[in-house]
């Protein structure tokens, strides 16, 4: 948001300043391409390759003509798609006709693969990676590359690293021709389930979703202590729930929140970091999870419902980190709330179109998910009643014409939208497939267990390292990925169940979001608050550090992930909250007033055994609080009868 009050756009630097054509030619495709996923979660998927290849390849021919291949040197002007993409564009397009028109020929024959079906799929691995490269940075392309070498180097490899290798026949039949490469189960998942939930979040919001959360958001803690910085916890909330990007969602509502807070002379590194920090959370926080959610209820074998249920309190748990630590920092800064007459009243609030637009379509989702229908089919009817409503939202015939084009705009933001996701689908294949044919995945799993010794609470540290390094180079759902094929077993064998341990690597592949060096969220935050972004990470950790607790909290008790007894659920729960409350006050150095060293180590040893599910260390946790409350009370009495008499 500007000086005049007018949202800026936060313009991604790797994207061309297409012409008028391209552009043209990029909306014609985005569209398509969305309406295709629309068309496939009504009437069903096509066979596997083909639907899986038309996700994919027809991302990849967007990434060529929306991304420059380098942020500097270009000697072509932005206007101009150079020569070279046009023939990747036009090369990965050929692919997937190839494997549409022969789908019968590849799925039925048993012969090895001809010459064309080589030079496509080398062709295809390579440009995937390139498209990967200039979406996602080089991290995971590199992986993908070295996945790729080991397969080939497998026999020169020392001592349980060694394998008998792969002949380029034979991993172009795995990885092009066959469901287990390209298009395995990461590429199903998103070609069908994830892609309708991206299509419905982005027709939400637009609708009228996103400005009803905002001003809901500032009715509710406007007015409170720190108010800014608590509207942007709310509003991101609201928001990332049903985007499930952190950056995008930092883009969002930033370009809101940030300005609000840099304008009352907040900080504009503490800014940043409570925009990143609550923009993070989004992924953890049903209905709507991202696409590692949805992954994971396949790696597990459950229903997503499942899943969401299991992440509601941990989501709880995160945000009440932060909003509590949002409360006690502004309360040690002085940090003003917003003026009454910037809060919206109750009535421009609960305005009626946009709550209807808000609540019938989310309503109708969790009731088809809930009574057992497909979380694709779900998604489907949420999104078409969410577009009912937008073009029927004031009964004004004459608006419907331009409801018709904002819906198309809707379905080409949403179809470019999925490019990152369908890319990055392909390229975690091609990892995770090599992972099993070469055995490398056990392991890697067998190293990682050896260097713990076995022992579970090392294990478990080791994988939040791994998922925190994973996430600094790559997306949330590839770092899961990688993390869970790798990981996961070994945790698992240690006798942790498979949902607490998927859930586990998950909300810390989440976190990475925001932990230096490479923190996404924060590296947006800051672009918008102008911050130092080292400082603004080190915020954002400590703003959320409770929250890196939490998983190792509901890893060691199913309570946490609402099953078992109810009695433990709520007494679980309580006690959590309690000491999240308490940890994040000796965090930032005010609880009811400012805090010295020693009162802060109390006060977060007290919060911590409060947070830890067991009645002894719940009763030691709880006491020490209380006697920290009572002599806390009995000083200041003290004090005040010595001022008196003075």
């Amino acid at each position: 948001m500007n000086r005049n009050g007018e949202t800026e756009e936060v313009i991604d630097p790797r994207n061309r300043n297409l012409s008028k054509i391209n552009l043209s030619i990029i909306g014609i495709i985005a569209f398509t391409y969305a309406a295709f996923h629309f068309y496939t979660a009504a009437v069903g998927p096509f066979p596997n390759i083909i639907q899986r290849s038309i996700h994919v390849l027809f991302a990849v021919v967007m990434v060529f003509i929306l991304y420059k291949p380098f942020l500097k040197g270009d000697s072509h002007p932005q206007e101009r798609l150079p020569w070279y993409d046009i023939v990747f564009a036009t090369f990965i397009a050929i692919s997937s006709i190839y494997l549409m028109i022969n789908y019968d020929l590849i799925i039925n024959s048993s012969a090895s693969s001809t010459i064309v079906q080589v030079i496509l799929g080398w062709g295809t691995i390579i440009l995937l990676l390139e498209a990967a490269r200039r979406v996602m940075g080089i991290v995971f392309p590199i992986l993908a590359l070295l996945a790729i070498l080991y397969g080939f180097l497998g026999p020169y490899m020392p001592g349980v690293w060694r394998h008998n290798g792969i002949d380029y026949n034979f991993m172009i039949e795995h990885l092009y021709l066959g469901t287990q490469g390209l298009w395995g189960i990461t590429t199903s998942v998103t070609a069908t389930t994830v892609a309708i939930f991206i299509i419905f979040g982005v027709i939400l919001m637009k609708s009228g979703a996103s400005d009803f959360f905002m001003k809901l958001s500032l009715l509710i803690a406007g007015r409170t202590t720190g108010g800014p910085a608590k509207v942007a916890v709310l509003a991101s909330t609201f928001f990332s729930m049903l985007s499930g990007s952190a950056p995008a969602n930092v883009a969002v509502t930033g370009n809101i929140t940030i300005p609000m807070m840099t304008r009352l002379k907040y900080d504009r590194n503490f800014a940043g970091a409570v925009e990143a920090t609550a923009s993070t959370g989004g992924q953890l926080t049903p209905p709507i999870m991202g696409a590692g959610a949805f992954l994971m209820a396949e790696f597990v074998g459950i229903p997503y419902t499942q899943v969401v249920i299991a992440a509601i309190i941990p989501a709880l748990l995160y945000y009440t980190s932060v909003f509590f630590s949002v409360h006690w920092k502004s309360a040690s800064l002085g940090y003003k709330p917003l003026s009454k007459s910037e809060i919206p009243s109750v009535k421009e609030t609960f305005q009626l179109s946009n709550v209807i637009i808000t609540v019938i379509p989310v309503t109708i989702l969790l009731i088809n998910l809930f009574s057992g229908s497909s979380a694709a089919r779900s998604g489907f009817i949420a999104t078409l009643i969410c577009i009912i409503l937008f073009l029927l939202k004031d009964f004004n015939i004459l608006k419907i014409k331009n409801r018709v084009s904002d819906l198309v705009k809707m379905f080409i933001e949403a179809g470019t939208g999925l490019i990152l996701i369908a890319v990055l689908a392909g390229t975690a294949q091609i990892i995770v497939g090599l992972l099993s044919i070469t055995g490398l995945g056990i392991k890697l799993s067998n190293f990682i267990l050896n260097l713990s010794g076995g022992t579970a609470i090392l294990s478990l540290f080791l994988a939040m390292i791994v998922c925190i390094i994973l996430g600094m180079g790559m997306p949330t759902t590839a770092a899961y990925l990688l993390a869970s094929s790798t990981l996961a077993p070994t945790i698992i064998g240690l006798g942790y169940e498979a949902l607490a341990t998927h859930m586990f690597i998950f909300y810390f592949a989440v976190i990475s979001a925001i932990t230096p060096p490479v923190c996404a969220a924060v590296f947006v935050a800051c672009g918008i608050s102008k911050g130092n972004w080292f400082k603004t990470a080190n915020m954002a950790c400590l703003i959320g550090f409770p929250a890196f607790l939490v998983p190792f909290i509901f890893v060691h008790s199913e309570s946490f992930l609402l099953m078992g007894n109810v009695d433990k659920i709520v007494i679980a729960i309580i006690t959590a909250i309690i000491g999240i409350f308490v940890v994040s006050g000796g965090l930032m150095g005010n609880f009811f007033g400012d805090l010295n060293l020693i009162s802060r180590i109390i006060l977060i040893t007290g919060g911590i055994l409060l947070l830890l599910n067991g009645s002894l260390t719940n009763y030691i946790g709880g006491i020490i609080v209380i006697l920290y409350l009572l002599v806390r009370q009995f000083l200041f009495k003290s004090l005040a009868n010595k001022v008196t008499e003075i």
